[in-house]
């Protein structure tokens, strides 16, 4: 799958530059962090039996085995920088514990071994998310602003960073990564 995306992100790049507007930038799409190949689901930052899967690093590794250049072809890096104790699992951690996955956009820089400015497309705290610790709105609020203030805002390689969701029924009210509920009520997290 990874050869077949940065096929098609090349033509899809290479044809968005063909309409010659100059003030247009181009990246690939954010890819996950990672994602458990098993879970041990205690509800604290790391638990006995995870296993981290593939990540997007590794995704991206194989892309430039297909084509070695294709990070070549970006005009800034799309990241999800979730907060995780680990790479590719122990997500949603609180702030002390969660810099592997705040800082996840290193990684990748590294991987495509260019300088380039960050948008961190994809991040945040829930408060209720099956298998994963939980926090507070209030906690949720506190976390997010210590994160944009380390490592984020102190970094002058990010350019911009966009919560998971605004307002959502399911990933917002139920799972808890909203910062405004279907009712219009804002969280914490809005307003810190």
């Amino acid at each position: 799958m990874a050869s077949e995306y940065a096929y098609f992100y090349k033509y899809v790049e290479a044809a968005i530059r063909s309409l010659g507007e100059p003030r247009w930038r181009i990246s690939t799409a954010a890819l996950a962090p990672g994602g458990a190949i098993q879970c041990g689901c205690c509800g604290s930052q790391s638990c006995s039996g995870d296993e981290g899967g593939v990540t997007g690093i590794q995704y991206m590794e194989a892309m430039q085995n297909e084509i070695p250049d294709i990070f070549d072809y970006i005009d800034f890096l799309a990241s999800h920088s979730y907060p995780a104790s680990g790479i590719g699992y122990g997500f949603n951690v609180p702030y002390n514990q969660a810099m592997p996955g705040l800082t996840y956009f290193e990684l990748e820089l590294k991987q495509i071994n260019r300088h380039v400015q960050v948008l961190i497309t994809e991040t945040g705290w829930a408060t209720s998310v099956p298998g994963d610790p939980s926090c507070t709105q209030d906690e949720k609020g506190q976390w997010t602003t210590q994160a944009y203030t380390n490592p984020w805002l102190s970094d002058d390689t990010i350019m911009g960073i966009t919560a998971f969701v605004l307002q959502d029924e399911y990933w917002g009210d139920e799972m808890g990564f909203g910062y405004v509920d279907v009712n219009n009520n804002i969280e914490p997290v809005y307003s810190d």
